[in-house]
C-alpha cells in the first residue's frame, strides 16, 4: 500500500515525499525489491546517485532477475559516465527480457558513446522492431545514421571540407567506409583548437 501510494506520488513529482513513502513501505515489509527500485528511481530523479544506485543493489540482490532494476541502474551509470558498467547492466536486462525497447535504445546510446557505432546503430533498430513508434530511438538512428553516412548525399561535395550551402559547416569525412578512428582524431583536434581559442 505504501509502496503504491509512493508510485502515485512520484506520478505527481513530489518526489520527497515519495522517498518517505518508500521508506515507510520497506520498515513494513523489508525484503521489498519493487520498493527499493521505486526508492532508487525517486532517488534519480534528485540525482541523488549513489543512494539511488544502493538502492537498485538492494532490489538486484533480493532479485538478481529484476530486469527493470538492472536498466535503471545502468541508466544512472550512464549518467555517471561508467558506460562499460551501463552497458554489462542493459546487456543482462536484455537477457533477461529481450523485448524491452527502452533497454536496446539506451544500449545503442552507451555504445555510440564508446563509439561502436555499428552496434549502436543495431541497438537502435533492435528497440524500432520492438515498438515502431519508439521516438527517442528513431531519433537516435537517425542522427547516427547522418554520423555514418559514407557516400553524402548533393549538399556535402566528396572533395571538401566545407559545403557552400552550409557555409558555417565543417566535415569530417570517412577516408573510407566505416573508417571512423582518423575522423574521431581529426573531430577531437579540432574540439582541442576551439578550447583554445
Amino acid at each position: 500500500m505504501l509502496n503504491n501510494r509512493g508510485n502515485r506520488l512520484l506520478a505527481l513529482g513530489r518526489v520527497e515525499e515519495v522517498i518517505s513513502s518508500y521508506d515507510r513501505a520497506l520498515v513494513a515489509r523489508p525484503n521489498f525489491p519493487e520498493a527499493f527500485c521505486n526508492r532508487g528511481s525517486a532517488f534519480e530523479k534528485l540525482q541523488r546517485w549513489d543512494e539511488a544506485l544502493a538502492s537498485y543493489d538492494r532490489a538486484l540482490a533480493l532479485r538478481p532477475d529484476y530486469a527493470e532494476a538492472l536498466y535503471n541502474r545502468g541508466n544512472v551509470k550512464k549518467a555517471l559516465e561508467r558506460y562499460s558498467d551501463a552497458l554489462a547492466d542493459y546487456d543482462r536486462a536484455l537477457t533477461l527480457r529481450p523485448q524491452y525497447a527502452d533497454a536496446h535504445n539506451n544500449r545503442g546510446q552507451v555504445l555510440k558513446k564508446l563509439l561502436q557505432y555499428d552496434q549502436a546503430l543495431a541497438s537502435y533498430d533492435a528497440a524500432l522492431a520492438i515498438q515502431p513508434q519508439h521516438t527517442m530511438a528513431r531519433c537516435n538512428a537517425s542522427a547516427l545514421r547522418l554520423l555514418m553516412t559514407h557516400m553524402p548525399d548533393f549538399r556535402w561535395l566528396l572533395d571538401r571540407d566545407d559545403s557552400p550551402w552550409y557555409p558555417s559547416a565543417c566535415l569530417f569525412r570517412q577516408d573510407e567506409n566505416r573508417s571512423w578512428d582518423p575522423v574521431n582524431t581529426r573531430v577531437r583536434a579540432a574540439l582541442a583548437d576551439l578550447d583554445r581559442h
